[in-house]
């Protein structure tokens, strides 16, 4: 709720049109289809980026490996022996790029 808050700041106000005196009101039902239309394409209008992002990965590897190895105080690698390793996972280069608009779609 708070980061919604947050990334509502400085968002325009939502303006709702002047209803004439004397007029009402149409429910969603009894409005001709060009007023539908013209409302859905207004509503769209309002819509904004609210946050962006992008990540980008080059390179991540895990490996699980057996016995006990120290961690070097020099250079804070622990080598390890390739005979030692049970296994291993490695992902190269991943991008994820996207938006959020101010109506929480993506």
């Amino acid at each position: 709720a708070t980061l919604d808050q947050n990334l509502n700041e400085g968002s325009p106000a939502a303006v709702q049109p002047a209803v004439p005196e004397g007029a009402t009101e149409k429910s969603a039902e009894e409005q001709p289809e060009a007023q539908k239309a013209e409302a859905s394409r207004v509503a769209y209008a309002e819509v904004w980026t609210k946050l962006q992002f992008k990540f980008e990965l080059e390179s991540l590897t895990a490996s699980l490996h057996t016995g006990k190895t120290d961690l070097s105080v020099v250079s804070g690698v622990c080598v390890r022996e390739q005979k030692t390793c049970l296994g291993s996972f490695q992902l190269h280069t991943i991008h994820v790029e996207g938006q959020m608009q101010s109506d929480n779609s993506m």
